[in-house]
């Protein structure tokens, strides 16, 4: 069976527009052509695909059924090809992003989308774990670049740059029995929850105030937790912003307290190359300061 991507191409387009004159001016042919590669693809394929009426055409079962196969074809087609050109110009094939949970947010899923625009033959892996957890990836091999929280200290064979840097906000639940501006007593007698890597990296006295601490190294966990009304904690503005418009949260502060901001690290194995994808990632991350 002998049959070209030109006519798979005239065969999908015609199923997906509805006509032949239709799926001509997507492809941008003349009718008569794409008519002649649909009748020398039911020809090669000894298949009849459409039943033929005065002024349409009906697409038959068997049609029917070769439509998903012939569009996968095209797509693993296309993926060839950009795997190709980013071969011959030197551009990575592959990149793998560790992002810390208590990060994520909807811009970095806009550079990612960029990364793909920027490398659409790259296979991207996204991988979400704990401050820790991401480190490790990157010291294993298993991540080419990540992006956590701040611990200061790092393994030897790790390089790394900053980030961005974000405010920091103290949440309780809305129904949380307290005023909007509270002492230090009051903190200190609360149960705070906490990241987990604070104590890890042995940086708790740049977040504990109280004396009743939760480890967690789960954002979402944490804001789960403070719904309930189990206690607050110091989160990333963004990561709780929608909760607290919503009226699910609240901020306490402290009498003339200033606004607090704390700040990212871009990590990658030192003697691993920096390729145009990471350095792009980098670049990309770097302008999300002040979030």
């Amino acid at each position: 069976m002998a049959y070209s991507m030109e006519q798979l191409q005239a065969f999908v387009a015609i199923v997906e527009q509805g006509g032949i004159r239709q799926a001509a001016r997507t492809l941008n042919k003349h009718a008569s052509t794409v008519r002649e590669q649909l009748t020398g693809f039911e020809i090669d394929t000894n298949l009849e695909l459409f039943i033929r009426h005065p002024k349409s055409l009906e697409l038959t079962e068997q049609g029917r059924d070769l439509y998903q196969f012939a569009k996968a074809v095209l797509r693993e087609s296309l993926h060839l090809e950009q795997r190709v050109e980013s071969l011959g110009q030197g551009t990575p094939a592959r990149l793998t992003i560790a992002i810390d949970t208590g990060l994520r947010q909807a811009r970095l899923n806009q550079i990612m989308a960029e990364l793909l625009d920027a490398f659409p033959g790259i296979d991207l892996k996204v991988l979400n774990g704990d401050t820790q957890q991401v480190q490790a990836w990157v010291l294993s091999g298993e991540a080419d670049v990540a992006l956590c929280f701040s611990t200061i200290h790092l393994a030897d064979k790790l390089s790394s740059v900053r980030g961005f840097s974000f405010e920091v906000t103290r949440v309780v639940a809305s129904d949380f029995d307290c005023a909007d501006t509270v002492s230090i007593h009051d903190l200190r007698g609360w149960r705070q929850i906490t990241f987990t890597f604070f104590r890890e990296s042995g940086l708790e006295l740049a977040d504990v105030t109280s004396h009743q601490v939760i480890e967690c190294n789960n954002a979402e966990q944490i804001i789960g937790l403070i719904k309930q009304g189990v206690g607050y904690a110091h989160l990333p503005k963004f990561r709780c912003l929608d909760a607290i418009e919503s009226g699910e949260l609240k901020t306490v502060s402290l009498a003339n307290e200033k606004p607090w901001y704390y700040f990212t690290d871009i990590l990658w194995l030192e003697e691993r190359p920096m390729d145009a994808a990471s350095r792009m990632f980098i670049q990309k991350v770097q302008t999300l300061d002040n979030c």
